[in-house]
């Protein structure tokens, strides 16, 4: 009954025509046959199977999932299912790539990993402001014309000097940029960096990453569940070298976890595992365990897939790979995974619902994703209690109000190519 009263609030209210396809992707999502209907009639044409080694066979461990709800005999089902599908089938998996490794092509005939960081001399100028929680902000080398700094204060407003209140510059340049990123390195050493250059930045929820043009990551910021991935849980104000076999495209950094790309289409995870009040496998390693070093999502190296894009909430991770489907895992509360479901993900998983569109770009927040598809629709799923899905909160204006499959945001918006 619940299931025919979604499909009828979608046909009567949804403003995208006709809703007819959307009907039928809900009922094979419900469907009670997991011989009839194989959760497979909305993807696209990539082949997703996760292998393991025949050696292994006798020593595979069934997946796990959690809910603060004891899971229904369907859900049952098509658990038992994933496990057979992703875990038991014998298709070949594709080997652990490296820099050199040559390109994979992708159905639209493009390159399907990402360029190789090239060298160039072109100086950047970069400039930061907020608040400097244990190093969030690289003070020691903020450039201090107005002598804020000197006098005390954080800015031309602020009194507090880790309150940053105006864009100030970072001095890339000279000696003071490379001590700050070979502190405690002797000349000998060989990781010492000299005149580098500075190519992206991100900043996270208590930390920021640093990626210079060689495709080296510094991290520094607070640390208390390990989502610096240095190893410890202790703050840096100094910027920590995480070595990866890979340059590396992009950083996210969560508040409790993150995440890195390198130009290869490696993943890899570091941070808080999760727990069973919060949701587990944020990291999508398959287990409830923390990793306070980056660790290589293995699921994607199993299922052939190549990641062009990340972002990493609260307790759940999103993932964009350069098919164009998208991929999910972690907490399922809020209907952050946007499967229709509240149970938790070990594994990347695709979100069923957006398997026929073809999405360029994903970003989100806390506790909900957006997912751009190369008509420029934006698609939004997740938490909503504050409108922060921009797609209407319906009758439930209340702490609990979520979107538990994608829905389109238009409003405004329709009929227009929305581009980043």
């Amino acid at each position: 009954r619940g299931h025919k009263k979604i499909v009828t609030w979608l046909s009567k209210y949804s403003k995208r025509k006709p809703c007819k396809p959307r009907t039928m992707m809900m009922m094979s999502l419900r469907a009670k046959s997991a011989a009839s209907a194989t959760l497979r009639t909305t993807t696209t044409n990539s082949t997703r199977q996760r292998v393991v080694p025949a050696s292994n066979a006798s020593a595979i461990t069934p997946c796990t999932y959690y809910s603060s709800d004891r899971p229904s005999s369907s859900q049952i089902r098509r658990h038992s299912e994933h496990h057979r599908r992703h875990h038991l089938s014998g298709t070949p998996r594709r080997s652990l790539s490296t820099a050199a490794a040559t390109a994979v092509e992708s159905p639209n005939g493009e390159s399907a990993r990402p360029e190789q960081p090239s060298k160039s001399s072109k100086s950047r100028n970069v400039y930061m402001w907020g608040t400097s929680k244990k190093g969030t902000i690289p003070m020691n080398i903020l450039l201090d014309p107005t002598g804020s700094l000197a006098a005390g204060g954080g800015g031309i407003f602020s009194g507090d000097d880790k309150v940053i209140d105006h864009p100030m510059k970072l001095n890339l340049e000279g000696d003071a940029w490379n001590s700050f990123l070979n502190v405690g390195k002797d000349d000998g050493d060989d990781d010492v960096v000299n005149n580098a250059v500075l190519k992206k930045v991100f900043c996270g929820a208590s930390g920021t990453a640093m990626v210079l043009e060689d495709g080296r990551c510094f991290v520094l910021g607070t640390n208390k569940n390990g989502e610096l991935g240095i190893g410890s849980l202790k703050e840096t104000t100094q910027p920590k070298h995480l070595p990866l076999p890979s340059p590396v495209s992009k950083a996210s950094l969560g508040p409790n976890f993150s995440a890195l790309l390198t130009t290869t289409g490696d993943l890899y995870t570091f941070g808080y595992g999760g727990s069973r009040v919060n949701g587990i496998g944020c990291l999508g390693q398959g287990s409830v365990d923390s990793h306070p070093t980056p660790t290589l999502v293995q699921s994607l190296i199993e299922d052939g897939c190549y990641a062009a894009d990340v972002h990493c909430g609260e307790y759940s991770m999103t993932v964009l790979t350069t098919e164009g489907e998208v991929l999910t895992c972690g907490s399922g509360s809020y209907g952050r995974l946007g499967n229709l479901e509240t149970v938790d993900q070990l594994y990347l998983e695709p979100v069923e619902l957006m398997g026929a569109e073809d999405v360029v770009q994903i970003a989100g927040g806390f506790a909900f994703s957006l997912a751009l598809n190369k008509g420029g629709l934006i698609h939004a799923w997740g938490r909503n209690n504050e409108g922060q899905l921009g797609c209407g909160m319906g009758l439930a204006v209340d702490m609990y109000a979520m979107e538990s499959i994608p829905r389109p945001i238009e409003g405004d918006l329709e009929g227009r190519k929305v581009t980043r």
